[in-house]
């Protein structure tokens, strides 16, 4: 599905293909760290939604002083 949407983005002008290629290389990053941390308990990591002077807007943070 990510695909076909990624792809249509391309198609239809909105985003430019090196766009597509660096988001779809952090998705992947980012949801194998989340996979692997929900695996481990979450460990240090944290996710949460914040207010910005923009708007809204999601927060990840990691405690590096986070013992296991």
């Amino acid at each position: 599905m990510a695909t076909t949407v990624s792809f249509s983005r391309v198609l239809a002008r909105q985003h430019f293909p090196s766009d597509v290629i660096v988001g779809s290389t952090f998705g992947y990053l980012i949801g194998g760290v989340v996979i692997d941390q929900r695996a481990a308990g979450m460990g240090g990591l944290s996710l949460s939604s914040i207010k910005t002077a923009n708007g809204k807007g999601i927060q990840l943070s990691y405690d590096f002083n986070h013992e296991s």
